[in-house]
């Protein structure tokens, strides 16, 4: 991973860190607050998937799928 890329880590990191702290900490009931640390989970699971394909097809276009298919041979 570049600098860049370790730094926008880092940044989604931190702002979820943040999002759990500040809704933990909130004055809401637990069930409503699980619910919506549900909510935004599946939220950013969601977005990550959509990155991951999306990446990958960028790879897999980049060099012609070969890197793809060393992985998947690898079963990682």
């Amino acid at each position: 991973m570049d600098a860049k890329s370790t730094f926008i880590a880092g940044l989604i990191a931190g702002a979820l860190g943040g999002a759990a702290a500040a809704l933990l900490l909130s004055p809401k009931e637990g069930r409503e607050t699980r619910e919506i640390i549900l909510d935004r989970a599946n939220q950013v699971r969601g977005r990550a998937a959509e990155q991951i394909s999306s990446l990958r097809e960028r790879v897999r276009r980049d060099t012609g799928g070969e890197v793809i298919d060393a992985a998947a041979d690898d079963d990682l």
